[in-house]
């Protein structure tokens, strides 16, 4: 599927036209980061335009973790590559000055998210949270070999040797350290 660049005003009516005519859209991996990027890029650029820091809970480069399980290492690099360029050069979103990954294992992660006693989302699943832990070894290879992404992605271990969460003062030290590297 070929994507154009395309204004806000115009994304609703691109959104219905995509759907109307082609109706098992909804499993494509890049109309999925089409519609979440036209979500995030109303609300970002215009703090962005004005000079704010934006800091994201997740932004476009969890969408490597979500979106490449099972792909083929040159695939994995072909998509990272092409969803890069719909992101940044096509639709515009500002490219990250730091990426911060935390690293939780699959089984954390869902005991984490079973004691919030919250509805869990469709991608809080054991196999969903397993492929994208796949996904984000896999990332960290990617990133040693990029030595343009040397400085500006990290990632964070947040689990000791008894796979115990760190405390978050320890976290939040990580994170400061990358801040001001």
């Amino acid at each position: 599927m070929k994507y154009k660049p395309f204004t806000t005003d115009s994304t609703e009516e691109i959104i219905k036209d995509i759907k109307h005519s082609l109706p098992n859209i909804e499993n494509d991996r890049m109309f999925n980061m089409f519609l979440r990027l036209d979500e995030q890029n109303k609300s970002i650029m215009d703090y962005y335009n004005e000079g704010y820091c934006i800091i994201c809970d997740r932004y476009t480069s969890s969408n490597y973790l979500y979106m490449t399980h099972g792909l083929l290492y040159n695939e994995f690099v072909d998509f990272i590559n092409e969803l890069e360029d719909i992101e940044y050069n096509h639709m515009g979103l500002p490219k990250p000055d730091l990426s911060i990954f935390f690293e939780l294992t699959p089984e954390k992660s869902l005991e984490l998210i079973n004691k919030r006693g919250l509805e869990k989302d469709n991608h809080e699943t054991n196999e969903i949270l397993t492929k994208a832990y796949e996904s984000l070894q896999r990332y960290k290879q990617f990133t040693k070999t990029e030595e343009s992404l040397n400085n500006t992605v990290h990632f964070i271990n947040c689990l000791n040797s008894q796979n115990d969460l760190y405390s978050i003062e320890d976290i939040f030290r990580e994170v400061r350290n990358c801040l001001l590297k």
